[in-house]
């Protein structure tokens, strides 16, 4: 699938933690936002206008595609893979012969948190109105989580692109 709006931000993942209000005298309502939340989403903001920026590109329309790939340090799962990290898998058929190296390593998928989910709301909030006009348009999201080995190599790929018919029937896959 072609993407429209393809970037990656780097850093320490971190998930969407809802806020909380307290209420005051005389109906007022305070509204303390979660700050570790507040620095992640202005992290991906920033990300996505530099991205939209530089490639010069205005916010899709339509119905929106969010595809997500995250990849959290996770070692003990590295770790306890029968290769090393960074060994190439080879690709077998049913036959067993030998069809071609993949040339990369096989991603091990990983069930660290912080959920899938929040990370997806997270990442929806920071760009809506730069990268799509409202979140209310994305109709598919496909999300991964992948383990890698160090903290340093923890980031989030984020692809978009608007699909050319709002009506699209999905098909089962």
């Amino acid at each position: 699938m072609y993407y429209k709006i393809k970037f990656t931000v780097h850093g320490k993942i971190g998930s969407k933690k809802y806020n909380f209000s307290t209420i005051r005298r005389k109906n007022k309502v305070n509204i303390y936002k979660n700050k570790e939340t507040s620095v992640f989403e202005e992290h991906i903001e920033y990300t996505a206008k530099n991205y939209m920026l530089r490639h010069n590109l205005k916010p899709l329309h339509g119905g929106i595609f969010i595809k997500l790939v995250i990849y959290i340090a996770d070692k003990k799962k590295i770790k306890s893979l029968p290769f090393k990290p960074g060994e190439f898998k080879q690709v077998w058929n049913t036959s067993g012969e030998n069809i071609k190296n993949s040339g990369w390593p096989t991603p091990v998928f990983t069930t660290k948190k912080p959920d899938c989910s929040n990370v997806l709301k997270s990442v929806e909030d920071a760009v809506t109105g730069i990268c799509f006009e409202d979140d209310k348009d994305i109709i598919d999201v496909k999300v991964k989580k992948i383990a890698c080995l160090l903290d340093s190599e923890e980031r989030i790929d984020i692809f978009i692109t608007d699909l050319p018919n709002k009506h699209v029937v999905f098909q089962n896959e």
